[in-house]
């Protein structure tokens, strides 16, 4: 019997695919870590706006009033109230008399005190200052309906 003397030969084309198939799996993984921490990082922002977005719908959410003596709104209480679900409702109301008048809309807000509602067909700006019980000082007066002057609501 001979003997085989010939040395047996490894493909390298089997230990290149382990090879490959190992990085892929290696590339696979990390991208799978890396897509979690950036989910991760996400779902903290929202969280962190939210918390930031909740607190300042608690400070502006309630009922502000002011009692007019300024133009077509002589003698007139408007009361505006702003619930933390985002809804205003205005009402205003003559004084010594029974006819109200009464809008319902949506508000927002922003970090700089901003508050934006809007009506219907009306929308208005106002800047929040959190000074004692908290006002509002309207930005954008209706001329026709006010004149020139800046209505200040108080928190009740």
């Amino acid at each position: 019997m001979k003997k085989n003397t010939k040395t047996k030969r490894v493909k390298k084309t089997v230990k290149s695919q382990h090879t490959g198939l190992a990085l892929l799996l290696c590339f696979l993984v990390a991208g799978v870590a890396v897509a979690i921490s950036l989910r991760q990082i996400a779902l903290e922002r929202r969280l962190t706006k939210n918390a930031v977005d909740l607190s300042s719908v608690s400070k502006v959410a309630g009922v502000y009033t002011v009692t007019t003596n300024v133009g077509k709104l002589t003698n007139r209480t408007i009361t505006m109230t702003f619930t933390p679900d985002r809804n205003v409702k205005l009402v205003s109301k003559i004084q010594g008399e029974d006819k109200v008048q009464e809008l319902s809309g949506n508000w927002s807000g922003d970090s700089n005190g901003t508050i934006i509602t809007s009506f219907k067909d009306r929308v208005y700006a106002f800047s929040y200052i959190p000074d004692g019980k908290g006002t509002l000082r309207l930005l954008n007066p209706d001329v026709e309906l006010w004149g020139a002057a800046t209505l200040t609501l108080t928190r009740e």
